[in-house]
């Protein structure tokens, strides 16, 4: 997954304006940011990533051009120039991988899913993408497709933290009932939390939902509390802990809406 500001695989997060972002996605919390969608993104001082051995000037010049477009809200602009890319070389999997990212932004998912799959396809290691293509799937209500993209995810990239936090989400909230199950919802989540070292609040917020899917409320409680001491929330994000908090104190799990 790629992050502005942050290098991982020769990518960079793509970031775009709160209201790019359709509701749904919100269910997701850090999963918003971890699919860089969320937050607004000044393009401004971002870290440029490093282009790949093989790419010629002019595609690295289009594909940090689209990056820098994208990280301030101006997606359309961002896909010509990924699309420019992709003009010189089809195979270029960085340049699909945003056009992906720019493209869930957009809301218009079924031409992200057709990119993160041709990314897939041309590189069927590429964990990045079947976690990207798994969020797509979840706002599309494609529940087990996207239980599969990121079970693939971890099985290709042990250490990719947001996905096992998305796969610990879907099988802790996920509103079709034969898809959960509490047991493997805390060892993804807890997974991520080790991951990143147990200061994600979002990944303990996730933690937090595996434990009350199994029924674990006294430990539901424990790690939505402790999701809470982050000084990082916002006033927002508070607010929607203390809510998910609350339905613990009942011993009643959290769910995505039907």
């Amino acid at each position: 997954m790629t992050r502005q500001g942050k290098r991982m695989n020769g990518r960079r997060v793509l970031r775009s304006k709160k209201q790019v972002v359709v509701s749904f996605l919100k269910h997701f919390g850090c999963l918003v940011l971890a699919i860089a969608l969320a937050g607004c993104g000044g393009g401004k001082g971002a870290a440029r990533p490093p282009a790949a051995p093989t790419r010629s000037e002019e595609v690295t010049m289009h594909g940090t051009r689209g990056l820098d477009l994208a990280a301030k809200g101006e997606l359309e602009a961002a896909i010509l120039e990924f699309n420019e890319v992709l003009l010189i070389d089809p195979r270029d999997t960085i340049a699909l991988y945003n056009r992906g990212a720019a493209y869930l932004a957009k809301q218009d998912y079924d031409k992200a899913v057709c990119d993160f799959t041709e990314a897939i396809r041309l590189n069927p290691r590429d964990a990045e993408s079947h976690q990207y293509r798994g969020l797509v799937y979840v706002t599309q209500r494609k529940f087990s497709e996207a239980i599969v993209d990121f079970s693939d995810a971890v099985r290709i990239d042990p250490k990719l933290a947001a996905a096992y936090d998305s796969l610990a989400f879907l099988k802790s909230c996920c509103p079709v009932a034969n898809l959960r199950n509490g047991l493997e919802a805390i060892e993804a989540a807890r997974k991520a939390c080790e991951l990143t070292s147990w200061k994600n609040h979002w990944y303990l917020t996730r933690l937090a939902a595996a434990y009350a899917e199994a029924e674990d409320f006294e430990q539901a409680i424990a790690s939505q509390n402790r999701a809470l001491d982050s000084a990082a929330l916002t006033d927002e994000d508070r607010r929607e802990m203390k809510a998910r908090l609350a339905l613990y104190e009942q011993h009643q799990p959290y769910r995505i809406e039907p």
